[in-house]
């Protein structure tokens, strides 16, 4: 009987090991499987897009955009190059004379693509340029407005709107204004430090739009300037579509004109 015991005893003992350590082995593999879930999920909510980099002046069409030493030399190729969600185009301070093209590219709501300038300091595009200007700058007052959506509830009031004659010589009058004889073809300008024109480098606005954008969704556009330029975000179908589309510390500088004074309209006043 004692042997007979002792087998049953060591019988049962090897049974206890066995479902003992079979328990250990599945709650290591739960600890483990609830680790890799962990690292997933970390990963997924801290990874970012690529960032691209311009530089008008120190970048080539032979450099991969991914390094500051190795910036895209046009805003144009860096834009082809955003692929993911989340990736950047940050553009180096300089004067960009570009007409961007960019078509059918989506982030997220939690994931823009974003265009941008290199920091906040640095208004980094800048586009064409305009000789004058028939108002003074526009500036942030108690009827200012932003929106959110569509245009439907408009807020502009004619009553109180500015207006400006033009079209005539006698009409030139103070700084940043021009007249375009077209009989003599001679160009008057009104320099804003008052000084001969002669001396100086007039350009004229050739460019409506420097950004044009088509069936693009969850972009943001920041740090940058159009001078003599502005942009257009269309739709080509009722199938494509723009939307949640976010401009951010974006200066407009003269971006319209008038074409009264050009044999083009002859309608104006």
């Amino acid at each position: 009987m004692g042997l007979t015991e002792a087998l049953v005893t060591g019988r049962h003992g090897n049974l206890i090991s066995s479902v003992t350590n079979k328990k250990e082995e599945s709650e290591q593999q739960m600890h483990q499987r609830l680790a890799m879930c962990f690292l997933m999920c970390a990963y997924l909510l801290h990874v970012t897009g690529t960032v691209y980099y311009v530089d008008g002046v120190h970048g080539s069409p032979l450099f991969c955009g991914k390094y500051l030493n190795q910036p895209f030399s046009t805003i144009q190729a860096c834009v082809d190059a955003l692929q993911g969600l989340g990736d950047e185009c940050r553009i180096r301070k300089g004067r960009y004379h570009e007409d961007v093209r960019i078509r059918s590219k989506h982030g997220t709501v939690n994931k823009h693509i974003i265009i941008a300038g290199f920091d906040k300091s640095d208004r980094s595009l800048t586009l064409q340029h305009v000789c004058g200007a028939s108002s003074p700058p526009l500036t942030k007052r108690s009827r200012a407005f932003t929106y959110n959506n569509t245009f439907d509830d408009h807020k502009f009031k004619p009553k109180y709107n500015q207006f400006f004659l033009e079209d005539k010589f006698e009409l030139l009058d103070q700084a940043e204004e021009w007249f375009y004889d077209m009989s003599s073809k001679t160009l008057y300008v009104w320099t804003p430090d008052g000084n001969n024109p002669q001396e100086k480098t007039i350009r004229g606005k050739t460019q409506t739009y420097a950004f044009n954008i088509t069936d693009c969704t969850h972009f943001t556009f920041t740090n940058m300037t159009f001078f003599g330029t502005t942009l257009i975000a269309t739709s080509t179908s009722h199938s494509g579509f723009i939307d949640s589309l976010e401009f951010n510390s974006i200066s407009f500088m003269f971006p319209s004109y008038s074409a009264c004074s050009f044999p083009l309209t002859r309608r104006c006043g």
